[in-house]
């Protein structure tokens, strides 16, 4: 139960960032329950691309910032993540990450 409650709250959350990106003029792709690199892929009329991994909690991996700055760098994908400040949603370019390292958590492989 406990799985399915937060895969639930994960599911909502993505739901809620793609109905930003629409806000913001972009086209949005969802895939649902994935498990690849982005949780959705925002195109705006300016030609920008966003691969967008959607995190409530503000935790992602090293592991996850290496893939996603990868692929930023083999494709034209400018690698977002989209988390949960002050209880607004909130775009972070992953390459900038570190600029955000007041919010670190315990875990040492987790920033």
């Amino acid at each position: 139960m406990v799985v399915f409650m937060s895969y639930r709250k994960g599911a909502n959350f993505e739901r809620k960032v793609r109905d930003k990106l629409k806000d913001m003029g972009a086209f949005v792709v969802r895939s649902a329950g994935s498990k690849g690199v982005f949780d959705l892929i925002a195109i705006f009329e300016d030609g920008r691309v966003w691969g967008v991994q959607c995190k409530m909690s503000f935790r992602i991996s090293n592991e996850e910032i290496r893939k996603m700055v990868e692929i930023g760098e083999k494709y034209p994908i400018e690698p977002m993540l989209a988390t949960k400040l002050d209880r607004k949603i909130v775009f972070i370019d992953v390459r900038e990450i570190e600029k955000y390292k007041y919010q670190k958590v315990r875990n040492s492989n987790r920033w």
